[in-house]
């Protein structure tokens, strides 16, 4: 007579994982986390640039629907206040800058803005700068720069600080060659100029010591690229060694910081 089996022999008790099975599992996950780290790092990088390079378009769209409106004068880097402004008490300050010109604004954002306070939108902004989260690296001028290199009514040479001039700019017939010279490019300070290029390190180091003011950023592609446009509105990805060939090749009178450049 057979006998059924116990129930010890039909349930035999599972076994553990020995330590080299955990070992190679955990192995496996680490090797995939690491992968998906990696991937996604490249994808957010990839997508800030694509991100800034549309918000930076944008800027130029705005500046060329500012010139439509203002007999073909772009926007100026400063403004001198108006008579009403003047009468007002209020001086020429950063507040008349284009980071804040009302009407610039209004093309940026598409709506219309009261008073000039008003900055851009965060989604109008470098998302690196954004994720800076800090409340001077969330405005419009430490995201992008104006090139204002040779451009009428700028003050102090090698700056880009405006003089008693401002209120100037450049007009659409003086750009001699639109689809080679920079509008605005990627920075931490209101202008960019003509200068040594500079590396994007982090949010506290850019104004400390010696600063970046006026000179480009490239905080793209592990701090490797900066984004530009160019007044006929395309958009560029340039790395360190491209403007350190444009630097002798000409620099300030380069056609890329040069508006009237032949």
């Amino acid at each position: 007579m057979i006998h059924p089996p116990t129930a010890k022999q039909a349930h035999p008790m599972a076994r553990g994982f020995t330590l080299i099975e955990l070992l190679v599992v955990i192995t496996i996950i680490l090797v995939l986390a690491a992968l998906s780290l990696a991937g996604f790092s490249k994808m957010r990088s990839s997508g800030d640039m694509i991100c800034s390079s549309s918000n930076i378009s944008q800027l130029m769209v705005a500046n060329a629907s500012y010139a439509a409106d203002n007999n073909g004068k772009y926007v100026p880097y400063a403004r001198l206040p108006t008579d009403a402004e003047t009468a007002a008490g209020v001086e020429y300050s950063s507040q008349l800058l284009w980071t804040t010109n009302w009407i610039f604004l209004s093309n940026l954002r598409g709506q219309a803005i009261v008073g000039h306070e008003g900055d851009a939108p965060l989604t109008a902004l470098d998302p690196i700068t954004v994720r800076a989260k800090m409340s001077e690296y969330t405005k419009l001028y430490t995201s992008y720069g104006y090139n204002t290199t040779n451009q009428p009514g700028k003050g102090t040479p090698g700056t880009a600080w405006p003089g008693t001039g401002c209120n100037q700019s450049f007009s659409v017939n003086q750009v001699s060659n639109p689809s080679r010279t920079a509008c605005f490019i990627t920075g931490t300070d209101i202008g960019v100029t003509c200068s040594n290029p500079v590396l994007w390190k982090t949010p506290t180091n850019q104004k400390e010591g010696k600063t970046v003011n006026s000179m480009m950023s490239f905080r793209h592609a592990n701090k490797t690229k900066a984004v530009a446009v160019y007044y006929d509105g395309h958009v560029s990805i340039l790395s360190v060694a491209d403007m350190e060939k444009v630097n002798t090749q000409g620099g300030s009178n380069n056609a890329f910081w040069n508006a009237l450049a032949p």
